[in-house]
């Protein structure tokens, strides 16, 4: 199934509202439906903005680095 970027947009306004652990469980979501590693990355992207929010710079950037990994692959 395809990834409903709708619902995204909503885990990075959870994100933005202070709902980092909601956030985290959508994208988790996400992830499982993703057909693409250009999907993986985006998800993964968005998670990392949100850990970055949350101020857990150690897992934001790891996040990143598997985001730039996944658009390699792309």
């Amino acid at each position: 199934m395809p990834v409903d970027w709708s619902v995204h947009a909503s885990a990075l306004q959870h994100c933005r509202d202070g709902n980092h652990l909601k956030a985290v469980e959508i994208f988790s979501t996400l992830m499982s439906g993703a057909e693409s590693d250009r999907d993986r990355a985006a998800i993964v992207l968005g998670e990392a903005s949100c850990y970055s929010q949350f101020g857990d710079l150690a897992k934001s950037r790891e996040l990143l680095e598997s985001a730039r990994a996944y658009a390699r692959g792309h």
